[in-house]
């Protein structure tokens, strides 16, 4: 049996009354530990200061390159719009790579370069509609050929800039004063190195028609030797040894 003490004369706590003080001491423990920021009672509030704010870097757009890189498709919008970006102009190849041998068209106007002609001896097959130059050293063998002639070859050049080399047909055994089919164009040559020249057939006239021009640009000429012109608008077309196509094909013999 439990003896009761008298409070008067014993300090001790009874068991229950310890118990409640314990109770009394952990909330504040608990405060303590677990939210060390609250702030005391009677303490001032203090407020936070708001953080500053970072500006927001936007990287720079990517080079055309990295696009490329980044973009396999050649053919994606963006791949598309960097292509259009190229000028054209810087693509165009001014470099002379073919030089025909002709004479002039019937509906265009050129000029002739006035310092620029050589005589040659050519080979003209009907059937092909191709000349040839034929070496000094075989003309020989077809100079009494019907297809042979020795002519004046110039350099010309249309109003579009289009260059080539016209062997014309020279009078000069006759003095100038032969067939008209050989003088007229003749004639039109000679006005082509001061004026634009048209030269064309007329049926009804049965000849050739001389016009000329004093309203049309300057002519460009190519910027070349001659002997480079002329090799160039006879590329595969000299005739050097006696065994050549040209030449079998004249004397009926087949290679």
């Amino acid at each position: 049996m439990r003896k009761k003490l008298n409070p008067s004369s014993d300090t001790t706590l009874p068991l229950e009354d310890s118990a409640v003080t314990d109770l009394k001491i952990i909330p504040d423990v608990v405060q303590s530990s677990l939210f060390p920021d609250l702030p005391e009672d009677g303490a001032e509030v203090k407020t936070p200061k708001k953080a500053k704010s970072k500006p927001v870097v936007t990287p720079d757009p990517l080079p055309a390159e990295k696009l490329m890189e980044a973009d396999d498709d050649e053919f994606s919008p963006e791949n598309l719009r960097l292509l259009n970006k190229i000028d054209l102009r810087d693509l165009v190849i001014t470099e002379l790579v073919e030089l025909p041998a002709r004479k002039p068209k019937k509906g265009e106007w050129f000029r002739v370069h006035p310092d620029y002609h050589q005589q040659g001896g050519i080979l003209e097959l009907d059937g092909e509609r191709k000349v040839f130059w034929v070496a000094k050293k075989i003309q020989s063998q077809v100079a009494h050929d019907a297809c042979f002639t020795f002519r004046l070859c110039v350099l010309c050049v249309s109003q579009e800039g289009v260059p080539f080399i016209w062997p014309v047909k020279t009078d000069v055994e006759a003095g100038g004063t032969g067939s008209k089919w050989v003088r007229i164009p003749f004639e039109a040559m000679t006005k082509g190195r001061e004026k634009w020249t048209r030269l064309y057939w007329s049926d009804e006239k049965r000849e050739h028609v001389v016009l000329t021009n004093d309203l049309l640009d300057a002519p460009k000429f190519p910027d070349k030797p001659f002997s480079e012109l002329l090799k160039l608008a006879f590329k595969g077309a000299v005739i050097s040894t006696v065994d050549h196509p040209a030449i079998l094909n004249l004397k009926g013999k087949a290679k």
